[in-house]
């Protein structure tokens, strides 16, 4: 495993561990508590599933390729999919679920999309 990948994989392990303390220990009473519970959530889930994705492609990579360029590229990808999911769960969680915000959220997640593809 690459250096790097060390500290990576120690902030996710906090996370995780943040993440079902706030899940299992605090009470969703205020905006400040759900807005940091979703917060946790989004880089819990992106900094996961980076490095599920850096394991699994990193299989067919080629010896000269630079590992923390690569981990970078699917780390983009998986903090937008994070988004996609953390996105739907505010407006559930905030009741703001109609047909006009979903349209907006998905013309964001669009519009994001094509940012993310053209860099």
């Amino acid at each position: 495993m690459p250096r790097f990948l060390y500290a990576i994989v120690i902030s996710a392990l906090v996370l995780w561990s943040l993440f079902f303390y706030l899940l299992f220990k605090v009470p969703p009473y205020s905006i400040l508590t759900i807005g940091l519970f979703l917060l946790v959530t989004f880089l819990t889930f992106g900094v996961s599933s980076s490095l599920l994705l850096y394991k699994v492609k990193s299989k067919k990579l080629k010896a000269n390729v630079d590992r923390r360029l690569f981990f970078r590229k699917l780390s983009k990808w998986s903090f937008y999919m994070s988004f996609g999911i953390v996105g739907f769960a505010f407006l559930k969680a905030f009741s703001l679920l109609t047909y006009l915000t979903i349209t907006l959220f998905l013309l964001l997640y669009g519009a994001l999309y094509l940012i993310i593809k053209n860099r």
